[in-house]
């Protein structure tokens, strides 16, 4: 009996068909990486961290340092950062900048 193995993982035996089980690895090797070139998702506290005190002061110090126009500048681009845009919540700095400016 002659058996034919086709892509589809279905050996042909005559007019019958059985179809053949998927053949996996038996390891207990860590998982291995599918996309390596992927990014992970950073944690939260990561990219949304408030500013520390020494950070604000520090706006504050470079807020008192610009022209009326400039402050008025800044203001906007801090309301900018803090507009809701769908369900994206804007980052704690950016509210803590526009409360600074």
């Amino acid at each position: 009996m002659n058996e034919n193995i086709s892509s589809a993982g279905v050996a042909a035996a005559g007019s019958k068909f059985h179809l053949m089980k998927p053949v996996r690895p038996q390891t207990k090797a860590k998982p291995a990486i599918l996309f390596p070139g992927m990014a992970r998702r950073p944690a939260p506290e990561e990219f949304d961290r408030p500013l520390t005190r020494e950070e604000l002061a520090g706006r504050e110090r470079q807020l008192s340092l610009l022209s009326p126009y400039s402050v008025a500048d800044a203001y906007r681009q801090a309301h900018e950062a803090c507009r809701m845009e769908g369900d994206r919540l804007p980052r704690a700095s950016a509210v803590q900048e526009l409360v600074t400016a």
